[in-house]
């Protein structure tokens, strides 16, 4: 379980370690949401847009990226 902390404080902190990154926390439930709309899509045949959710999310993600570099 130790391990998996550390794990887990590893890939979603900043350079110290102890403090969250936002970016790094946005850009993995993102990619949590596009796999589980991915499944959605597969098993329960609705339409989902693979480009238009990229487009989004690219641009949700780039303004968080700029307004934090302001």
């Amino acid at each position: 379980m130790l391990l998996l902390k550390k794990l887990f404080l590893e890939c979603f902190t900043g350079k110290n370690n102890k403090t969250f990154d936002l970016g790094r926390i946005m850009w993995a439930s993102t990619l949590l949401v596009y796999l589980f709309l991915s499944i959605v899509d597969v098993f329960h045949d609705h339409h989902f847009d693979y480009q238009a959710f990229g487009i989004g999310v690219g641009a949700i993600l780039g303004a968080g990226g700029l307004s934090l570099y302001l």
